[in-house]
């Protein structure tokens, strides 16, 4: 059961609960727009009620990193017990206060309930939940079992035509390895491999009204545990390269992507090239205006990731 009931008001939607309802508004951060959520909370009863907070990270996605309880962890990934959490001028500074902070509701006599006005104005995905006590020094008292959720998206996202490409297949003249396309092809940069015989590029993405590419995983994908071509338990020959969903590391580029990939180089000589290779492909979208969406599936990874310290200490 809900503690109180909290209402949220947001463009393009009527006034409606806060419990496990998401708003969704668009701003365009760089001119500096925000759009007003208003929050409403009714405490239960007729008991006294000291205070009431709003409880959200809303604006604060540059905090996500912060670690204030010196946990070692971000406090993005494990949050700060909130009832440690204040609505004092350091807890809620926007620089070098905590991700998740106490924002204070102003009583409304004439509709007897509580509120809050805040203006977002920085894009992420956000949680927004109330919280009251009877007292100054009393226990928080922590409104239902989930929130609200506010995502902010660029106003430019309303407007995107979306064109999905694998690196490989787009302009690939054959079903071997070696017959696949590169990130050169994808802008017909020098010596790119098939640029005799080009079928795709920028011009022809735009001439068909998209201004937006969606890349499956760009990242060097697994090799252990890979399916066989006849399906698993069967043996024989194995996918090649293997399923780019399968990642091994999401902080490089799958080395087999550009046209500069060398059997006799190291891999991280073959990954420096790729990264050369797409960094250049961006610079060349860019010029197109055409916006980059990489699908990149975090919440699995393939049997031989590639884990930095930190990734080993949370999975052990």
């Amino acid at each position: 059961m809900a503690d109180g009931e909290l209402t949220v008001e947001a463009p393009g939607y009527p006034v409606r609960s806060g419990e496990y309802t998401t708003s969704h508004v668009y701003i365009h951060e760089v001119r500096e727009e925000s759009v007003d959520l208003t929050f409403y909370f009714d405490p239960p009863g007729g008991g006294a009620v000291h205070e009431v907070e709003v409880f959200t990270n809303l604006n604060r996605r540059d905090l996500a990193r912060m670690d204030k309880n010196n946990d070692g962890v971000p406090d993005g990934i494990v949050a700060v017990n909130g009832n440690t959490i204040s609505s004092s001028a350091a807890d809620i500074d926007p620089v070098t206060g905590h991700y998740y902070a106490g924002f204070t509701m102003t009583y409304d006599a004439g509709e007897d309930r509580y509120e809050l006005t805040i203006p977002a104005n920085r894009t992420g995905a956000y949680r927004v939940t109330t919280r009251y006590r009877t007292s100054a020094a009393g226990a928080w008292i922590w409104y239902g079992l989930r929130g609200h959720c506010v995502v902010v998206s660029p106003s430019s996202s309303r407007e995107i035509n979306l064109y999905e490409v694998n690196v490989f297949n787009i302009e690939a003249d054959g079903d071997e390895m070696s017959d696949r396309s590169t990130l050169e092809d994808l802008h017909n940069a020098p010596g790119a491999p098939h640029n005799a015989n080009n079928r795709w590029d920028l011009d022809y993405l735009t001439g068909l009204g998209c201004n937006w590419l969606w890349f499956q995983p760009i990242h060097p994908n697994g090799i252990d545990g890979r399916e066989p071509v006849a399906g698993y338990g069967n043996g024989g020959p194995l996918y090649e390269p293997g399923s780019p969903y399968a990642v091994k590391n999401f902080f490089e580029v799958n080395e087999l992507m550009t046209k500069n990939y060398r059997v006799g180089n190291s891999v991280a000589a073959n990954r420096a090239a790729a990264m050369t290779a797409w960094q250049n492909f961006v610079s060349a979208a860019d010029a197109k205006e055409v916006g980059i969406m990489l699908d990149a599936p975090f919440n699995h990874t393939s049997f031989d990731v590639e884990f930095a310290q930190q990734g080993v200490d949370l999975f052990q």
